[in-house]
């Protein structure tokens, strides 16, 4: 994901106090983006760094765009990870999960599923997600899709109905929501709210949600903003845990030598990684080191995103196991 250390805020002009005042907003939706937590903007350490924003500033830019002009500033990524580090707030890698929308609304007009041609909706899908850092892509409800996704599916959250459908997007997240008016009397408050029930798939995962919204424009944020909280909790890992040169993972269920060599070929392709060298054979598995050219939290995303190793839990006995980065080998 690119453009995590860019913040983008709406001014009215160019002068000194219309930049000073866009500063620490840009610098806010930067620290909410690369840790996945809006409450991180409550920390401590986080409100005082917020008070000098240029000491992490990069650069900035202005740009208009539909006739309103933005600031961007692109701030230092080092500082803000030490900041988040020194804080001791989790760190959401470079690596998110493409997350697929199947979204379906009830209106006077009956049911329809949200395409990617829904301009209104997609818009503020994608603005509120590129905001939080989550890659997102919409159904485009070509003939394709209308054969294998039905309104009734989507109005179901019937997820492995959908399967057929998605594999062409590839995703690794999906989200499977209704969004409805709540019934009521025609003189109720409530008659005017809008119900959003909502199930977010990860990596055989399932977490389910449902709000209450007034205002139709702000479901679709409330919606992503769910969305991203939610991945943020299972990828986000703490900044202190980690070398800035390298890290060690030790994979399990390695059957042979040329296993381990083709795990190894496997370790580099991964961006954040420059070299992968076998360690030591351990009773545990095979232990590789990591020369990295990026973050580490960027190779342990990587991982948890990858089908073809799995994360080994500790059971309670192991509680003592000083072997956090253990992984299960299980191939294609």
């Amino acid at each position: 994901m690119n453009g995590l250390y860019l913040g983008k805020v709406a001014v009215e002009g160019q002068s000194y106090q219309d930049r000073s005042q866009a500063y620490d907003q840009a610098l806010a939706q930067v620290l909410v983006r690369v840790t996945g937590e809006q409450k991180v903007l409550a920390n401590y350490n986080i409100k005082q760094a917020l008070k000098q924003p240029t000491e992490y500033l990069v650069q900035y830019s202005f740009v208009q765009e539909n006739e309103q002009l933005f600031l961007q500033a692109q701030f230092n990524e080092k500082l803000i990870n030490q900041l988040v580090k020194d804080a001791g707030i989790n760190l959401w890698g470079a690596r998110r999960p493409l997350t697929l929308w199947w979204l379906a609304v009830e209106n006077d007009k009956g049911r329809r599923i949200v395409s990617d041609s829904d301009k209104q909706i997609a818009d503020s899908i994608n603005s509120q997600a590129k905001l939080r850092g989550l890659p997102s892509i919409l159904p485009i409800m070509d003939i394709e899709d209308q054969m294998l996704a039905s309104v009734t599916d989507v109005w179901g959250r019937f997820a492995q109905a959908l399967e057929p459908a998605s594999e062409r997007y590839q995703p690794e997240a999906s989200v499977f929501a209704r969004v409805y008016r709540q019934s009521g009397d025609a003189g109720s408050v409530l008659s005017q709210d809008w119900i959003v029930q909502l199930t977010l798939v990860d990596n055989r995962r399932k977490f389910d949600a449902e709000f209450i919204v007034a205002d139709f424009e702000k479901v679709w944020q409330t919606m992503v903003d769910w969305v991203a909280d939610t991945l943020a909790k299972q990828y986000a890992i703490k900044a202190q845990q980690f070398s800035a040169s390298h890290i060690n993972i030790t994979i399990a269920n390695v059957e042979n030598t040329g296993q381990a060599v083709a795990i190894q070929k496997f370790l580099t392709t991964i961006s954040a990684v420059d070299t992968a060298l076998i360690q030591k054979v351990s009773d545990q598995g095979v232990e590789y080191q990591l020369q990295l050219l990026g973050e580490a939290i960027d190779v342990l995303e990587a991982l948890a995103l990858d089908n073809r190793v799995e994360k080994i839990v500790p059971i309670f006995a192991d509680a003592e196991n000083k072997n956090q980065n253990l992984y299960r080998w299980k191939g294609r």
